[in-house]
């Protein structure tokens, strides 16, 4: 707030003015009426509200949200503001066609960290009972499937997410569980939680000073999709890493690390259903050599693996070791010339690069997959150590991955204009270790697909970005990705992209889209499309009217929501309308919205709400 005449109580929020009663008590007003440019917009009898920046507790504007499946879902939030360094909001939430619930948040900051703790529940939803949605049900009940009465189920959500710093040591918790795989689709939250495919929690304590490195954590995983499977948890992990120097140029390093894998297999078998115990160690040693010119990294190392395993196959080992040695040699050269393009003095670079790895086959066949998965080929894979992640999988090799990278750099500011990069692997041996334990024809090639990416910014608003898996073998794109955004500010943004994975028969387009289209209105939307099943994964269209003391926001929005990601030709989709009001510097809160502008909108920046009011 700005005081224009501090003799009568008149305040002024831009073009906008607020006249409050003479006689305001504890710097909060009486009763107060909105001008805008003079004409009255309401009055109110009775208005809190803060005339200070001082947090103040009251009712914040509601949220309203309309959609086919839960009918009106309004929620009315309450700030409470508890102390300069704590607070919380509530949540009461009604849902036609489901019930009342509560939700509450509380946020507590020290100098040293900071914590949220969040929680939600729906009591006896009328539309869920556990397994089914209603609708459902009675069509199994129907077709004579199943048998029984339609009983609602409870619906809850807790959540903890903490971070912290204690001088050499940090702290981290994220936390979060959900009475069933539905929760999110369902009810979805106003809380700072968002839906994902799992849930993860996951606590840890790192310690960092000089070469040494160390890490305690535990992680496990709520899943929210139809797999029938359990990922594996960490109780716990305890890691450790630790480099220093040798006489000259030498380093060397050293890391370990200790694991328990767990997780329901009652319903598994052979490896699948094992768990246990897994010691990694690793030393190496570098001698890495950079000059203005190049850089050439010689190193070495080797790696000892061993397990301590339950419920493994009578054929297999319960302690099985593994145990292998690598090399490499990492070098490159730096090119650069002085040129004008578009009467704009620039120097480009020229960026060749060489990897060499050898790395020992070792038989892999009898260890568990704790952690192990394919990597997606890209470009940055041309230079790892292990084409898979985790270590369950530690790849063969003898390979030479070479690669070249182009920029256009602005001589003054360094500000980088364009970057392009295009690389393969050539493999002198086939490839034997895999996740399947067969080896397909693609581990007998000699060549690795070819990756390019390119990043570019073509003016101060413009961005372009994008790249390309092309298989010389089959002749075939197997991944391409492209995005032009132009984004000048946060109201001013256009996004296209197109993505495609034929390992996951992806092929989509995406256009969103938030703009002005008259000093006060704007319009938003967002249309993402998926060719393979013929339907619209998400669309939006909006409507905003801005001024210089609020906001009102009118959002239709259709979508499908499947937590695997496949099947959409048999996803029902969702409808609903969604409703913001903010009044600036007063109060508004509509966190429905910002997330799904967010998430829609790349390149999007949600304003953040001021504290509420009571009336």
């Amino acid at each position: 707030f700005t005081r224009c005449e501090p003799g009568n109580g008149n305040w002024r929020i831009g073009a906008s003015q607020i006249e409050v009663e003479q006689d305001s008590v504890f710097g909060v007003a009486r009763h107060a009426v909105v001008r805008v440019r003079g004409v009255p917009v309401f009055y109110t009898p009775r208005i809190r509200f803060p005339v200070t920046d001082d947090r103040q507790s009251g009712w914040m504007f509601p949220n309203l949200a309309y959609s086919d499946e839960d009918g009106t879902d309004v929620s009315v939030p309450y700030y409470l503001n508890l102390a300069p360094n704590y607070d919380a909001t509530l949540l009461p939430r009604y849902v036609s066609r489901r019930g009342a619930g509560l939700e509450g948040e509380f946020r507590h900051m020290s100098g040293w960290q900071d914590t949220t703790l969040s929680g939600a529940i729906l009591g006896d939803d009328d539309l869920y009972n556990g397994t089914y949605d209603r609708d459902d049900f009675e069509a199994l009940v129907d077709d004579g499937e199943i048998v029984g009465e339609f009983v609602p189920e409870d619906r809850w959500l807790y959540a903890m997410d903490h971070s912290g710093v204690i001088g050499n040591v940090q702290t981290r918790v994220d936390y979060t569980a959900v009475s069933d795989r539905d929760y999110f689709r369902d009810l979805g939250s106003d809380l700072g939680v968002s839906s994902r495919i799992e849930l993860e929690r996951r606590g840890e304590i790192q310690y960092a000073s000089g070469g040494l490195f160390m890490r305690v954590w535990a992680q496990r995983f709520q899943r929210l999709d139809e797999a029938r499977v359990d990922p594996y948890q960490r109780l716990p992990e305890v890691e450790m890493t630790y480099t220093g120097s040798l006489p000259g140029p030498l380093e060397w390093s050293l890391g370990a690390e200790f694991v328990t894998f767990t997780r329901d297999n009652d319903d598994l078998t052979g490896l699948g259903a094992a768990v246990g115990d897994r010691v990694h160690l690793e030393p190496r040693i570098r001698l890495p050599l950079a000059a203005p010119w190049g850089f050439l990294t010689l190193a070495g190392g080797f790696r000892h693996t061993s397990y301590d395993l339950s419920d493994v196959p009578t054929t297999v080992e319960a302690k099985p070791e593994r145990n292998i040695g690598l090399g490499s040699a990492h070098g490159g050269l730096f090119f650069e010339r002085d040129l004008t393009l578009f009467g704009k003095d620039l120097v480009q670079t020229l960026e060749p690069q060489l990897f060499y790895l050898y790395q020992e086959y070792a038989d892999q066949q009898d260890l568990p997959l704790f952690d192990a998965t394919q990597l997606t080929f890209g470009y940055g894979q041309l230079f790892r150590d292990n084409r898979f992640s985790g270590l369950d999988r530690i790849g063969d090799a003898n390979q030479l991955s070479t690669g070249v990278t182009t920029r256009f750099i602005d001589p003054r500011s360094g500000r980088e204009y364009l970057r392009a990069s295009l690389g393969e692997i050539v493999y002198f041996d086939d490839r034997r270790v895999t996740l399947g334990g067969s080896v397909t024809a693609e581990e007998e090639r000699t060549t690795s697909a070819l990756a390019a990416e390119m990043a570019a910014r073509v003016a101060s608003d413009w961005s372009i970005s994008g790249t390309v898996v092309w298989d010389k073998y089959d002749n075939r794109t197997e991944e391409v990705a492209a995005g032009i955004q132009y984004r000048s500010d946060n109201r001013h943004i256009v996004n296209l992209g197109y993505r495609k994975r034929l390992a996951n028969d992806i092929d989509q387009t995406d256009l969103s889209v938030y703009w002005p289209i008259t000093r006060h209105f704007a319009v938003m939307g967002r249309w993402n499309y998926d060719v393979v099943s013929g339907r619209t994964i998400e669309g939006f269209g909006g409507i905003e009217y801005n001024d210089c003391c609020w906001r009102l926001r009118l959002m239709a929005r259709r979508f499908l929501d499947s937590p695997t990601g496949r099947n959409l030709e048999d996803v029902e989709a969702d409808e609903g309308i969604f409703l913001q009001v903010v009044f600036k510097g007063l109060a508004g809160l509509g966190s429905k919205m910002e997330s799904v502008l967010q998430r829609g909108i790349k390149g999007y920046r949600p304003e953040t709400a001021t504290n509420g009011f009571t009336y």
